[in-house]
């Protein structure tokens, strides 16, 4: 019991919660990292983050074949200890899911701001279930969740989507909330279609854009306060 108390001890570098939304259902869970650690058999010093949590997340969550583009499906992001720090090359996550042009596990990197803003906040890992009625957006605000109406930015190229949600947020400084955002191509069902960092980082080759449409998930938003 010891050794196992041990192994699930929660390693530097790591922040305090996992977020599940489910979009059919607009429920929000905020899970305590070491809880959804324990819930999913992850210890952190084996999977580490990024790819590795997605990995376990997504064998546990979805263990028969599905339609990438249904409501079966789902988004996770996941970083890892470095995330956020000074580190080299720290500002990346990871973003999985069911890819549609492969029917398999898929995921990609991205940077620029988003994964750091994700981690102030407060959440290493975030997943997104099921589909909204409506073109929808996720705000997370430190630990607030919030699911918006993304009906007037349906349409819009990731720039002008950027654009729009720090207009509607109303952020006290500018850039100061990250957007990661599908355009057209995602909303139109594209397999290989990726979303995309306050229109500047992209996570390509995993379909990940192509599955937020089918959502009506237009974007995640995240302003960040917290610290590592």
């Amino acid at each position: 019991l010891r050794r196992e108390a041990k192994t699930m001890a929660i390693p530097k570098g790591y922040v305090k919660y996992a977020a599940i939304v489910d979009l059919t259902t607009s429920d929000i869970q905020r899970i305590p990292l070491e809880k959804f650690f324990r819930d999913y058999d992850i210890n952190p010093r084996l999977w580490i983050g990024g790819d590795g949590f997605i990995t376990k997340i997504l064998w546990k969550d979805i263990p028969r074949a599905i339609d990438p583009l249904s409501p079966e499906n789902e988004i996770v992001l996941a970083s890892g200890p470095w995330t956020g720090t000074a580190a080299p090359q720290a500002g990346r996550s990871m973003m999985g899911c069911i890819g549609p042009e492969s029917e398999g596990f898929s995921s990609g990197s991205l940077g620029w701001f988003f994964p750091a803003a994700l981690k102030y906040a407060g959440y290493e890992i975030l997943i997104v279930r099921g589909k909204a009625e409506k073109p929808v957006y996720i705000f997370i605000d430190d630990e607030e969740i919030t699911i918006r109406d993304a009906s007037a930015i349906w349409g819009k190229e990731t720039g002008e989507t950027v654009k729009a949600i720090r207009t509607e947020l109303k952020e006290r400084y500018d850039s100061e909330i990250r957007v990661l955002s599908i355009s057209v191509a995602g909303e139109n069902l594209i397999k290989y279609a990726p979303p995309c960092g306050d229109g500047t980082s992209c996570p390509g080759r995993s379909g990940a854009g192509g599955v937020m449409g089918s959502k009506n998930l237009k974007a995640i938003a995240a302003r960040g306060t917290g610290e590592i």
